[in-house]
C-alpha cells in the first residue's frame, strides 16, 4: 500500500461487513459436498459456541476450525468457496457497511479487511468491495492439498 494515505480504517468480515458468518457458510456446505465429517462439523459447531461466548483462547479456536481442511484439494476448497461467496456472502454485504468503506476511501484512507477468515473468502470480498488490503488467515497449502 502507498504511504499517501492520510490514515487506515479496519474491517471485520463476518457480522461486521456481512450480515453471514464465513467459517459457518464453509463448515455447512462441506459437510453438504462431503468434504467435511459429521464429527469434524460437530466439533465445528461447538467451536463457534465457545468463540461467540469467548469461552476458549480465539487463536486457538481459529486454529482448531481450520483442522478439518487438512488433506482437501485446493481446487476443491477454492471452489466451495466460490461457490458460497457467489451465492450468500457477497449479497449479504450490508449496504451501509459498503457505503463506510467508501466513505473512508473518499478520505483518503488505506481500508483493510481484519478477519479470521480464510485469505480466499477475505480477498475476494476485498476485491468486490474495492479494499486495499486483507489480514487474515492464510491456510498452508502443500502439493494442492
Amino acid at each position: 500500500m502507498p504511504d499517501s494515505f492520510n490514515y487506515t480504517a479496519f474491517f471485520d468480515l463476518d457480522l461486521t461487513l456481512t450480515s453471514e458468518t464465513s467459517g459457518r457458510l464453509l463448515a455447512r456446505h462441506a459437510y453438504k459436498k462431503g468434504l467435511m465429517s459429521e464429527s469434524d462439523l460437530i466439533k465445528a459447531l461447538w467451536l463457534s459456541f465457545a468463540y461467540r461466548f469467548s469461552l476458549m483462547d480465539p487463536v486457538k479456536i481459529v486454529n482448531k476450525m481450520a483442522s478439518w481442511v487438512k488433506g482437501i484439494n485446493e481446487k476443491d476448497f477454492n471452489e466451495l468457496a466460490d461457490e458460497i461467496l457467489a451465492n450468500t456472502l457477497l449479497p449479504s454485504i450490508y449496504s451501509q457497511a459498503a457505503e463506510e468503506v467508501n466513505r473512508h476511501k473518499n478520505n483518503n484512507a488505506a481500508t483493510v479487511i481484519l478477519s479470521s477468515a480464510p485469505e480466499y473468502i477475505c480477498k475476494n470480498v476485498a476485491k468486490y468491495l474495492g479494499i486495499n488490503d486483507v489480514e487474515c488467515t492464510v491456510l498452508e497449502v502443500k502439493d494442492g492439498f
